[in-house]
């Protein structure tokens, strides 16, 4: 068992670890040689309804240009109880352009097909993640209903997006590997984050928030 490591973030995927040994270890209760027994299947009763898609056709180096080129125009989204505002270093503002609205069509189009309803496009922003950064835990309710995120240039080691719902007194966390060219869309209520980058490189992505237009929910 590894050692516990200081930095919160740290801490939070060692954890996970470590749950996962625990649960590796422990023995099956059902025996299934027991004549009533005549199938056994496990369900997960807290699921995260989120989808993972790996997209073609993207033009990431167009993305990337665009991100950069905007990257000092930050983006405030969490505002303070005295009224200021809190600025996430990662985020920055993403025009739609030539470059850049082949990339919108598509995560619009593909979000709909997914929530099987029409969406709104909403709003998004270019998130680079420089070594040794991470993201801070947060979710975007209140903003919109359905949420993804495109990883435009994701180098090994530079850190995973995770899940992370509270039921009780227990959390639960899902951690799914950030890939270059995959699309991860999900309910915008669920709280994430991301680990830190322990490359030598930024990792880049855009993230995009839809409202629905069909009535229901994700």
């Amino acid at each position: 068992m590894d050692k516990e490591p200081e930095r919160y973030y740290d801490w939070i995927l060692w954890k996970f670890r470590q749950e996962k040994e625990q649960n590796n270890m422990q023995p099956t209760i059902v025996n299934m040689d027991t004549p009533d027994v005549v199938k056994e299947r496990k369900v997960n009763l807290l699921t995260l309804d989120s989808v993972v898609l790996t997209m073609q056709g993207i033009d990431n180096e167009k993305i990337k240009n665009a991100i950069y080129k905007d990257i000092d125009k930050k983006i405030d989204w969490f505002k303070t109880q005295s009224g200021d505002y809190f600025t996430e270093f990662e985020d920055s503002e993403l025009q739609i352009n030539s470059d850049t609205e082949p990339l919108k069509e598509v995560l619009t189009k593909t979000v709909s097909t997914y929530v099987r309803q029409p969406v709104e496009f909403y709003q998004w922003w270019g998130h680079v993640i420089p070594p040794n950064a991470s993201t801070n835990y947060h979710h975007h309710r209140g903003e919109a209903e359905v949420s993804c995120v495109y990883y435009v240039e994701v180098p090994e080691n530079s850190g995973d997006i995770i899940f992370i719902l509270e039921a009780s007194v227990k959390e639960y966390r899902e951690v799914i590997k950030s890939k270059t060219n995959d699309l991860i869309v999900f309910p915008s209520f669920i709280p994430h984050m991301t680990g830190k980058n322990k490359s030598n490189k930024d990792r880049i992505s855009v993230s995009a928030n839809f409202k629905l237009l069909g009535g229901e929910g994700v």
